[in-house]
């Protein structure tokens, strides 16, 4: 059982948000979102408004767990980090996204593909993907 995170929250003025995602990807490369995880607990959220939660959840043999993290700033910037856990917890893989494109920062390359599965299934626009930069 991992430990991930749920959040939606925007700042007082409204010019800042910040959404964490869970998804788990499947070995055949279906996504989906955690609806119903094992335990769920609220904790303080990034900002001001929104809500938080802690998630527990069972990964099944040859998924993945992907928590997204992404902040939207004063002018419509978005950026942020997708990282990606086996069953047991361990990150496999963290990519940043800045500017509409993806780069690796740490981790196995060849999980190129679950990460192409989450933006395509999100619909989160992305003109490049580089994996061969950042540290193995």
């Amino acid at each position: 059982m991992i430990r991930l995170y749920d959040e939606l929250s925007k700042s007082r003025s409204g010019k800042h948000a910040f959404r964490q995602l869970a998804l788990i990807v499947r070995s055949d490369g279906s996504v989906e979102r955690i609806e119903k995880p094992a335990i769920r607990r609220s904790i303080k959220p990034l900002y001001a408004r929104g809500s938080a939660y802690e998630i527990y959840v069972e990964i099944p043999e040859g998924s993945y767990a992907v928590q997204l993290k992404m902040v939207k700033n004063l002018r419509n910037k978005v950026k942020g980090v997708i990282e990606v856990y086996d069953r047991d917890g361990r990150l496999l893989l963290r990519a940043v996204y800045r500017d509409e494109k993806v780069r690796r920062s740490r981790g196995d390359s060849s999980l190129e593909w679950v990460v192409r599965r989450v933006l395509d299934y999100l619909n989160i626009p992305y003109r490049r993907v580089n994996m061969g930069t950042g540290s193995g």
